[in-house]
């Protein structure tokens, strides 16, 4: 363990822990900027998993996470749970039609894409949707100002680039209905943010973002986690159960952040362990 670092840095550290272990970075510190971890860093950032190209893609992307993040897909779908038994299945069978229609290629103009796509449109987000759904096909403005378009925009989006979508959402519906599963969108809040403080801390190793810049907006994000949360268990346990519900509940990787917590959990030299859940974060560093 590093000794330098002070109390309220170790217990800043301890948010993303989980996430950075697995991803091979550091626990016990900010990160390492030699040869090799600058390498590993740039990798990460710039990688299939996130593609950026600049600092200011980096810094975007951070601050989507933190307003919104996936925690705010989540909301969408408990709002689905809510609706009655026949419109959730419509709503799976329709999204399976329309995975295979895009995967055939075979979901544009003169196909029955459109058609599929307004009716998922108003069963996800309610029937007001359905006119914004038409501006929108029929090449309307695009206005980048409103939340509900930005919303149909990003489940659109979903649809369209990620072949697994129409798998993992009807498995994120059913697990909205399960009663282990907490009803509230807003404590997996920290699935979103470790991702942000871990692309921070990357930032700083891949030389895009200057050493005091990240420990002054960490030192934010993990203010508010812990106004969030009652302890590092609650945390943890808010964290894999936001990362499962994420993945649709693929259990093929799930094991290994579990493990990892676990190992966090009991190493008397973690972040958890050095530094109390309730310690006061007050700025301790020069």
């Amino acid at each position: 363990m590093s000794g330098r670092l002070t109390p309220v840095q170790r217990w800043i550290l301890g948010p993303s822990a989980i996430f950075a272990d697995v991803s091979g970075f550091a626990v016990d510190r900010l990160g390492v900027r030699d040869e090799k971890q600058q390498k590993e860093a740039l990798e990460f950032l710039t990688g299939p998993s996130w593609g950026f190209e600049t600092t200011q893609d980096l810094l975007d992307q951070a601050d989507i996470l933190v307003q919104h993040g996936h925690r705010a897909e989540f909301a969408q779908t408990a709002q689905m749970a809510m609706l009655p038994p026949a419109a959730r299945a419509e709503f799976t069978d329709l999204l399976r039609q329309m995975g295979a229609l895009v995967k055939r290629k075979a979901a544009g103009p003169g196909s029955i894409g459109p058609a599929i796509l307004r009716r998922l449109v108003v069963l996800r987000f309610g029937v007001a949707y359905a006119p914004l759904f038409d501006e929108l096909h029929g090449g309307g403005d695009d206005d980048v100002g409103s939340m509900e378009l930005l919303e149909m925009r990003s489940f659109l989006h979903s649809i369209f680039t990620d072949p697994d979508y129409a798998d993992e959402e009807p498995k994120r519906l059913e697990m909205w209905l399960d009663p282990t599963f907490p009803r509230e969108p807003s404590r997996y809040m920290i699935w979103d943010y470790a991702r942000v403080m871990l692309l921070l801390r990357c930032g700083y190793m891949a030389d895009w973002l200057p050493e005091p810049f990240c420990w002054d907006r960490l030192f934010m994000l993990a203010m508010d986690v812990q106004r969030h949360y009652t302890s590092w268990h609650d945390m943890a346990t808010c964290y894999l159960q936001g990362r499962l519900m994420w993945s649709g509940g693929a259990a093929s990787r799930q094991e290994v952040f579990e493990r990892c917590a676990d190992r966090l959990a009991t190493d008397p030299e973690s972040p958890w362990n050095m530094t109390p859940w309730n310690l006061p974060l007050r700025r301790d560093w020069p």
